[in-house]
């Protein structure tokens, strides 16, 4: 009995960890020593103008190391800012984009969707109340994943501009939206689930397979070693191949920010890939859970159950 209390405790601290992790921290700052690669020290960033400060304390422990590699790991507080520079706000609006198209494919017709491509939020004739309703379905979608961030994008700014002149049919869209972003920022903060519709769904089975020829190309990389690498050294190894191959990595490269701040919490994963300990749709698995607060063992299930 005293065991399966401990288990619950213990469970419920690290759970409010993962919690802790998601939320109020802008990001935090590690560092590392090249030649053991062990961990020298890390410092919290009390805000964007803080790197310089936490990286001085963080040297400050320890003035005799000067072989180290500093990393950042972004917190939800800095994967929520809003960039101010005109290509900072490009790179935003175009991934925002990139999603909407893609969950636009999906939902209309391949007439329909190549009039939405020609004309966008104005096509002609019958295809226009078709085009609008999966319209503002992708964007209730993107809502929960990505938070009020989306408005950058000048479509979705129009299409949700234009409830105002829908009456009835537009509150009630307003009503969506204010949920959704409501239920955003829960999982922001680890206490309500996202949605596994949408891109989740249709990309499972595609990342299953970029990890596996991400665990090949690891395990090829690293194959000379006695041990597994230290985890920045794995992370880092893993980020670089992702990044340097994006036509090989289509998917993963476009949860770029959400991969590495997976693999920063949770390294265990990456490592028992490594090993071969776990499978690439597990892997998956843990990861979307991780993202999306869903219980990684529900993931699979969940999404095959949808219509």
């Amino acid at each position: 009995m005293k065991g399966k209390s401990q288990k619950r405790r213990t469970t419920a601290n690290q759970d409010e960890s993962q919690r802790t992790l998601k939320r109020n921290r802008f990001g935090e700052l590690r560092a590392y020593s090249k030649v053991t690669e062990r961990e020298i020290g890390r410092e919290v960033l009390r805000g964007p103008d803080d790197s310089k400060p936490a990286l001085e304390r963080l040297l400050a422990r320890d003035p005799s190391f000067t072989d180290f590699v500093i990393h950042f790991v972004p917190g939800a507080r800095t994967v929520n800012r809003i960039l101010t520079t005109s290509s900072g706000r490009a790179l935003v609006v175009s991934e925002v984009e990139k999603y909407v198209t893609a969950e636009l494919s999906h939902r209309l017709s391949q007439t329909d969707f190549e009039l939405f491509q020609r004309h966008h939020l104005e096509p002609p004739g019958e295809a226009l109340p078709r085009i609008y309703a999966a319209m503002d379905s992708a964007i209730f979608q993107v809502a929960v994943e990505q938070g009020p961030i989306i408005l950058l994008a000048p479509e979705i700014l129009q299409r949700v501009t234009d409830w105002t002149l829908e009456g009835d049919s537009g509150a009630r869209c307003w009503n969506r939206l204010g949920n959704y972003f409501a239920q955003f920022t829960l999982v922001t903060l680890g206490l309500k689930t996202s949605s596994l519709e949408g891109w989740w769904a249709w990309s499972r089975t595609d990342l299953i397979q970029e990890v596996r020829e991400l665990q090949k190309s690891l395990q090829a990389r690293f194959q000379a070693r006695n041990n597994i690498p230290a985890d920045w050294v794995l992370l880092d190894a893993a980020v670089d191949t992702v990044e340097g191959e994006p036509g090989t990595f289509s998917k993963l490269g476009q949860i770029n920010v959400p991969l590495q701040l997976f693999l920063s919490a949770q390294p265990q994963p990456l490592r028992n890939l490594l090993a071969g300990s776990l499978t690439p749709a597990l892997f998956v698995d843990q990861l979307i859970g991780w993202i999306t607060n869903y219980a990684p063992g529900s993931v699979r299930q969940v999404i095959y159950r949808l219509p």
